[in-house]
C-alpha cells in the first residue's frame, strides 16, 4: 500500500473507530523467528492481526463469544472482525470460530464453512483457513502448508479455549442376578457445574432406561445401583453428562446377570436287591456303613418297630464307639513303640 493511500485511511479510520475497540488486542506480539500476529492471504499478502498506530493499538481482541478488532493489510486496507451485518467472526467458547469479517476493499471473508474452518487450538494458535469470494484463501497458520520451516507465522492469542467437561464409562461391579451396579468418572472442566446419569437396556432391545440427572460441582466418579433385571441377561450402559445444553455420553459397556442356580436333584438311595430291609441295614452294619444304615432307618421309619429301631440305633452306636475306640488304641500303640524304641536307642 502507497502512503499516499494509507495517511488518508488511517485518519479516516482514526476518527470513525468506535472508543469500544480502543483496548488492548490479545493476539500475541512477534517473537522471532516466530511470526505470531501474521495471517497469508494468497492474493493480498501479509495480514497484521496486531496493528498499532500512533501509539493505539488496533487489534484483534478474543473473547469467549466473539472476536472484535481490526486487521490490517497493506495491499487491502482494514478488514473489520465484528460489523454489525452477519453478526461478526463468532466463538462457540471452544475456539470454533464462524461468521465473517468484511474489508472495503475485499468484501465478506468467511471463517467457516462445508469445505474451511477456523479453529483456535489448546496452545492458542489460530488454525485452518479463511475464505474471501473476492481474494480466495487466507492461512492462519504456516502448518496448513507445512511452510514453517521457511516462515514460522501464525496467529496467536493469549485467548485459550474453554476445557470441556469429559465423562467416562467404567465397568460395572457387584454384578448379581438380578442386580447391577454401574460406574464412571468425568470432569467437569471450565464449567462450574454439571449434571451426571447412565444409560441402560438389556442388549438388543431399541429403548434406553435412564437414571436421574445427579448434579456435581468437581471432578470425581459416580455410580449407580440397578435391581429388578431379569437373570442370565446382557446389559449395555453409558454414562451421560450434560453442561449447559450440551450432553456428552461415555463410550458403551455391557455386563452379564447371573444365572439363576437350579437345585441338584436329589439321588436317591439304593434299595436292597433282595431280602428285607432289617436285614439290609444288619448288613450295612456289619460292613461299617453305619450313616448309610441309619439313613435308611429313617427313612423308612414304617418298617422298624420301636424296639428294633432303638436296638439298631443302639448297635450303630456302640459300633461307631468301638471304632473310633479301635484307632485310639491303634495311636497309642504306635506312641509306645516309639517310646520303647527311644529307650532302646
Amino acid at each position: 500500500m502507497k502512503t499516499k493511500f494509507f495517511i488518508p485511511i488511517l485518519i479516516i479510520f482514526g476518527l470513525l473507530l468506535p472508543l469500544a475497540l480502543l483496548m488492548a488486542s490479545n493476539i500475541a506480539d512477534d517473537a522471532p523467528p516466530a511470526y505470531n500476529k501474521w495471517s497469508w492471504g494468497e492474493n493480498i499478502g501479509w495480514m497484521n492481526w496486531k496493528p498499532s498506530f500512533g501509539g493505539t493499538d488496533y487489534g484483534v481482541t478474543v473473547y469467549d463469544d466473539r472476536l472484535e478488532g481490526y486487521i490490517w493489510a497493506e495491499n487491502v486496507g482494514w478488514i473489520n472482525l465484528s460489523p454489525v451485518t452477519y453478526d461478526g467472526v463468532t466463538n462457540d467458547g471452544l475456539g470454533n470460530l464462524s461468521g465473517y469479517a468484511w474489508g472495503e476493499n475485499v468484501g465478506w471473508i468467511s471463517f467457516s464453512s462445508d469445505y474451511h474452518q477456523v479453529v483456535i487450538n489448546g496452545e492458542g494458535e489460530f488454525t485452518g483457513y479463511a475464505w474471501g469470494e473476492n481474494i480466495g484463501w487466507i492461512s492462519l497458520n504456516c502448518s496448513n502448508t507445512a511452510s514453517c520451516g521457511t516462515v514460522d507465522f501464525k496467529v496467536k492469542t493469549t485467548w485459550s479455549p474453554a476445557v470441556e467437561p469429559t465423562v467416562t464409562t467404567q465397568d460395572a461391579t457387584d454384578v448379581g442376578i438380578d442386580s447391577a451396579t454401574l460406574n464412571m468418572s468425568f470432569a467437569v472442566g471450565d464449567y462450574s457445574s454439571v449434571e451426571v446419569r447412565f444409560s441402560w437396556r438389556a442388549t438388543g432391545t431399541v429403548d434406553w432406561a435412564t437414571t436421574t440427572w445427579t448434579p456435581k460441582e468437581t471432578d470425581g466418579t459416580h455410580f449407580e445401583g440397578l435391581t429388578g433385571l431379569d437373570s442370565d441377561t446382557e446389559y449395555e450402559f453409558k454414562a451421560q453428562l450434560k453442561y449447559n445444553t450440551t450432553e456428552i455420553e461415555g463410550s458403551v459397556l455391557s455386563f452379564t446377570t447371573l444365572a439363576v442356580e437350579e437345585e441338584p436333584p436329589a439321588v436317591p438311595l439304593p434299595r436292597p436287591p433282595a431280602g428285607t430291609a432289617q436285614s439290609q441295614v444288619q448288613h450295612l452294619i456289619a460292613t461299617g456303613n453305619y450313616e448309610y444304615a441309619l439313613q435308611i432307618m429313617k427313612e423308612l421309619p414304617h418298617l422298624f418297630s420301636e424296639a428294633e429301631f432303638a436296638a439298631l440305633e443302639k448297635k450303630i452306636i456302640e459300633k461307631r464307639l468301638l471304632t473310633e475306640m479301635i484307632e485310639i488304641l491303634k495311636k497309642l500303640i504306635d506312641l509306645y513303640t516309639q517310646l520303647i524304641q527311644m529307650l532302646r536307642g
